[in-house]
């Protein structure tokens, strides 16, 4: 079994990160070298593109949603149909890789509280089982590919989460007084007016 993992702090709540769990066709569309997903229902379906050297691995992923457990993880398993792209690369006598062969695909991911309210840690596994030539295909891409494409992974799902967020940060030291920002002076004026006491701060 060849693996790959590693997390991510976020700055969101835990339900924006789950939600974005949910979406599971946005989620597979942060992961790098994949161009294409489609969803039906728990079904995902994918074209991933890599270059291996002068080799451009083109393969078709299905993965289907195994487990959710709300607020917590999510769970897929599926497979990878390598061999009927990367054939036509290889010749035949050397290949030992025929239309049919796949490599199976487990992916974990797995939402964590941080210590701030508005912080989140997102841990990501993935698995793949395949035998011989198919087998050092994959190795090769793990090798080569992995590090990059997880750290631009990780990238992918900070800004898809941190952006626009609805909700700040909680600060960690209450602000002193008398530093109020525009926006609470404003809501502090609001407040006196319509209690009747009219003004401004």
């Amino acid at each position: 079994m060849l693996s790959i993992d590693g997390s991510v702090d976020v700055r969101c709540s835990l339900e924006r990160a789950w939600e974005l769990f949910c979406r599971f066709d946005d989620l597979a569309a942060l992961i790098p070298s994949v161009d294409r997903v489609e969803v039906d229902g728990d079904d995902v379906h994918a074209h991933v593109a890599v270059k291996l050297g002068r080799l451009s691995v083109n393969s078709r992923v299905k993965l289907t949603v195994v487990e959710r457990t709300k607020y917590a993880c999510l769970k897929a398993e599926g497979v990878s149909y390598l061999g009927e792209t990367i054939r036509t690369q290889i010749k035949p006598d050397k290949a030992g890789i025929d239309a049919g062969s796949v490599g199976r695909l487990k992916l974990h991911l797995d939402l964590r509280k941080g210590e701030n309210p508005r912080q989140v840690m997102v841990i990501y596994t993935a698995e793949v089982e395949a035998e011989g030539r198919l087998k050092r295909v994959y190795q090769s891409i793990l090798k080569t590919k992995a590090p990059a494409m997880m750290e631009e992974f990780a990238t992918n799902i900070r800004t898809a989460l941190e952006s626009d967020d609805p909700a700040p940060m909680v600060p960690a030291v209450p602000e002193p007084a008398g530093t109020l920002s525009l926006w609470q002076r404003f809501v502090a004026w609001c407040r006196r007016l319509f209690a009747g006491t009219g003004g401004a701060s």
